[in-house]
Protein backbone atom coordinates (compact mmCIF):
# COMPACT_ATOMS: atom_id res chain seq x y z
CA UNK A 1 0.00 0.00 0.00
CA UNK A 2 1.38 3.40 -0.98
CA UNK A 3 1.79 6.28 1.49
CA UNK A 4 -1.27 8.19 0.23
CA UNK A 5 -3.55 5.18 0.71
CA UNK A 6 -2.00 4.45 4.10
CA UNK A 7 -2.71 7.99 5.24
CA UNK A 8 -6.29 7.82 3.97
CA UNK A 9 -6.69 4.57 5.88
CA UNK A 10 -5.50 6.27 9.05
CA UNK A 11 -2.19 4.42 9.25
CA UNK A 12 -0.08 7.42 10.34
CA UNK A 13 2.72 5.20 11.65
CA UNK A 14 3.87 4.67 8.06
CA UNK A 15 3.93 8.37 7.14
CA UNK A 16 7.54 9.61 6.73
CA UNK A 17 9.07 12.17 9.06
CA UNK A 18 12.06 14.41 8.46
CA UNK A 19 14.12 12.33 10.91
CA UNK A 20 13.27 9.22 8.89
CA UNK A 21 13.83 10.68 5.46
CA UNK A 22 16.89 12.90 5.96
CA UNK A 23 19.57 10.14 5.90
CA UNK A 24 17.87 8.48 2.91
CA UNK A 25 17.54 11.77 1.04
CA UNK A 26 21.21 12.72 1.40
CA UNK A 27 22.25 9.18 0.46
CA UNK A 28 20.11 9.19 -2.69
CA UNK A 29 21.47 12.59 -3.73
CA UNK A 30 25.03 11.53 -2.95
CA UNK A 31 24.68 8.40 -5.09
CA UNK A 32 23.27 10.47 -7.96
CA UNK A 33 25.99 13.14 -7.88
CA UNK A 34 29.01 11.61 -6.07
CA UNK A 35 29.35 14.91 -4.22
CA UNK A 36 29.00 15.79 -0.53
CA UNK A 37 25.32 16.22 0.29
CA UNK A 38 23.52 17.78 3.25
CA UNK A 39 20.00 18.31 4.53
CA UNK A 40 19.50 21.08 7.07
CA UNK A 41 16.90 22.97 9.10
CA UNK A 42 17.10 26.39 10.72
CA UNK A 43 17.65 26.77 14.46
CA UNK A 44 17.92 30.50 15.21
CA UNK A 45 20.79 31.73 13.01
CA UNK A 46 22.38 28.28 12.62
CA UNK A 47 21.63 25.30 10.40
CA UNK A 48 21.35 21.87 12.00
CA UNK A 49 22.13 19.22 9.40
CA UNK A 50 22.78 15.65 8.34
CA UNK A 51 25.54 14.91 5.84
CA UNK A 52 26.86 12.22 3.51
CA UNK A 53 30.46 12.56 2.33
CA UNK A 54 31.72 9.16 1.18
CA UNK A 55 30.44 5.77 0.04
CA UNK A 56 32.10 3.89 2.88
CA UNK A 57 30.66 6.00 5.71
CA UNK A 58 26.95 6.29 6.59
CA UNK A 59 25.18 9.65 6.77
CA UNK A 60 25.39 11.57 10.02
CA UNK A 61 22.36 12.27 12.20
CA UNK A 62 20.89 15.59 13.38
CA UNK A 63 22.87 16.91 16.34
CA UNK A 64 22.84 20.21 18.21
CA UNK A 65 26.64 19.97 18.20
CA UNK A 66 26.84 19.99 14.39
CA UNK A 67 25.68 23.33 13.01
CA UNK A 68 26.56 25.73 10.21
CA UNK A 69 26.11 29.52 9.95
CA UNK A 70 23.01 30.28 7.91
CA UNK A 71 24.36 33.29 6.02
CA UNK A 72 27.58 31.59 4.85
CA UNK A 73 26.11 28.37 3.42
CA UNK A 74 23.88 27.43 0.51
CA UNK A 75 21.73 25.45 2.97
CA UNK A 76 21.17 28.50 5.13
CA UNK A 77 20.44 30.81 2.22
CA UNK A 78 17.85 28.42 0.79
CA UNK A 79 16.13 28.41 4.18
CA UNK A 80 16.43 32.16 4.80
CA UNK A 81 15.05 32.96 1.35
CA UNK A 82 11.64 31.74 2.56
CA UNK A 83 11.95 32.67 6.24
CA UNK A 84 9.91 35.30 8.12
CA UNK A 85 11.15 38.87 7.85
CA UNK A 86 12.12 38.99 11.52
CA UNK A 87 14.29 35.89 11.15
CA UNK A 88 16.17 37.36 8.22
CA UNK A 89 16.62 40.64 10.12
CA UNK A 90 17.99 38.80 13.15
CA UNK A 91 20.52 36.88 11.08
CA UNK A 92 21.52 40.06 9.22
CA UNK A 93 22.55 41.70 12.49
CA UNK A 94 25.29 39.14 13.10
CA UNK A 95 27.06 38.38 9.83
CA UNK A 96 30.35 36.90 10.97
CA UNK A 97 33.17 36.68 8.44
CA UNK A 98 34.76 33.29 7.69
CA UNK A 99 36.55 34.01 4.40
CA UNK A 100 37.00 37.08 2.19
CA UNK A 101 33.93 35.89 0.24
CA UNK A 102 31.56 35.76 3.23
CA UNK A 103 28.56 38.08 2.84
CA UNK A 104 28.92 40.44 5.79
CA UNK A 105 26.85 43.32 4.40
CA UNK A 106 23.08 42.87 4.95
CA UNK A 107 22.17 44.36 1.58
CA UNK A 108 24.31 41.81 -0.26
CA UNK A 109 22.76 38.94 1.66
CA UNK A 110 19.26 40.22 0.93
CA UNK A 111 20.04 40.42 -2.80
CA UNK A 112 21.14 36.79 -2.79
CA UNK A 113 18.03 35.72 -0.89
CA UNK A 114 15.79 37.50 -3.38
CA UNK A 115 17.56 35.73 -6.24
CA UNK A 116 17.20 32.38 -4.48
CA UNK A 117 13.46 32.95 -4.14
CA UNK A 118 13.17 33.65 -7.86
CA UNK A 119 15.28 30.78 -9.22
CA UNK A 120 14.63 28.24 -6.46
CA UNK A 121 18.34 27.60 -5.89
CA UNK A 122 20.78 29.18 -3.42
CA UNK A 123 24.55 29.26 -3.94
CA UNK A 124 27.58 29.63 -1.70
CA UNK A 125 30.99 30.34 -3.18
CA UNK A 126 33.81 29.82 -0.70
CA UNK A 127 31.94 31.80 1.96
CA UNK A 128 32.46 29.36 4.85
CA UNK A 129 35.68 27.67 3.74
CA UNK A 130 37.97 28.67 0.85
CA UNK A 131 37.13 26.79 -2.32
CA UNK A 132 34.00 25.15 -0.89
CA UNK A 133 31.16 25.82 -3.34
CA UNK A 134 27.65 24.42 -3.01
CA UNK A 135 24.07 24.88 -4.12
CA UNK A 136 20.86 24.16 -2.23
CA UNK A 137 17.13 23.87 -2.86
CA UNK A 138 14.27 24.33 -0.38
CA UNK A 139 12.12 21.47 0.87
CA UNK A 140 8.49 22.26 1.71
CA UNK A 141 5.97 20.44 3.86
CA UNK A 142 2.29 20.66 4.66
CA UNK A 143 0.66 23.88 3.48
CA UNK A 144 3.74 25.03 1.59
CA UNK A 145 5.78 25.54 4.75
CA UNK A 146 9.53 25.40 4.31
CA UNK A 147 10.93 22.84 6.70
CA UNK A 148 14.36 22.02 5.31
CA UNK A 149 16.82 22.44 2.46
CA UNK A 150 18.97 20.01 0.48
CA UNK A 151 22.52 20.92 -0.52
CA UNK A 152 25.09 19.41 -2.87
CA UNK A 153 28.72 20.41 -3.13
CA UNK A 154 29.90 21.47 -6.59
CA UNK A 155 33.46 21.59 -7.81
CA UNK A 156 32.90 23.94 -10.72
CA UNK A 157 29.92 26.27 -11.05
CA UNK A 158 29.92 26.04 -14.84
CA UNK A 159 30.13 22.28 -15.41
CA UNK A 160 28.98 20.79 -12.11
CA UNK A 161 25.82 22.86 -11.93
CA UNK A 162 24.57 21.37 -15.20
CA UNK A 163 25.06 17.87 -13.82
CA UNK A 164 24.06 18.34 -10.17
CA UNK A 165 21.21 20.83 -10.37
CA UNK A 166 18.63 18.47 -11.96
CA UNK A 167 19.37 15.80 -9.34
CA UNK A 168 19.12 18.38 -6.54
CA UNK A 169 15.80 19.77 -7.78
CA UNK A 170 14.28 16.31 -8.25
CA UNK A 171 15.42 15.24 -4.78
CA UNK A 172 14.03 18.38 -3.11
CA UNK A 173 10.69 18.11 -4.90
CA UNK A 174 10.39 14.41 -4.17
CA UNK A 175 11.10 14.93 -0.48
CA UNK A 176 8.64 17.82 -0.39
CA UNK A 177 5.92 15.54 -1.77
CA UNK A 178 6.66 12.89 0.84
CA UNK A 179 6.75 15.30 3.77
CA UNK A 180 3.58 17.11 2.69
CA UNK A 181 1.70 13.95 3.68
CA UNK A 182 2.38 14.60 7.35
CA UNK A 183 2.55 17.36 9.93
CA UNK A 184 6.25 16.70 10.47
CA UNK A 185 6.92 20.38 9.83
CA UNK A 186 5.70 20.95 13.39
CA UNK A 187 8.48 18.79 14.86
CA UNK A 188 12.07 20.00 14.89
CA UNK A 189 14.54 17.12 14.43
CA UNK A 190 16.72 18.36 17.28
CA UNK A 191 15.11 18.11 20.69
CA UNK A 192 14.52 21.46 22.35
CA UNK A 193 15.03 23.47 19.17
CA UNK A 194 12.40 25.70 17.62
CA UNK A 195 10.03 24.40 14.94
CA UNK A 196 11.10 24.85 11.31
CA UNK A 197 10.13 28.13 9.73
CA UNK A 198 6.92 28.92 7.93
CA UNK A 199 6.72 30.16 4.35
CA UNK A 200 6.15 33.90 4.31
CA UNK A 201 6.96 36.72 1.94
CA UNK A 202 10.04 37.76 3.88
CA UNK A 203 11.79 39.81 1.23
CA UNK A 204 8.97 41.66 -0.54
Amino acid sequence: MGPNLQRLAGDDTSVPTLDDRAPLAVTDLFEATHRRTRLGVLNDDRVVYVERRTLDRPPTRFSADATLPAHATALGKALLAFAPRETVASVSRNLASYTPQTLIRPERLLRELRLARVVGIALSRGELAPGDTAMAAPVFGTGGRIIAALEVQVRDLRDDVQMCRPALVVAARGLSRELSLTHCGDDHPVRGARPPLQLFSALD
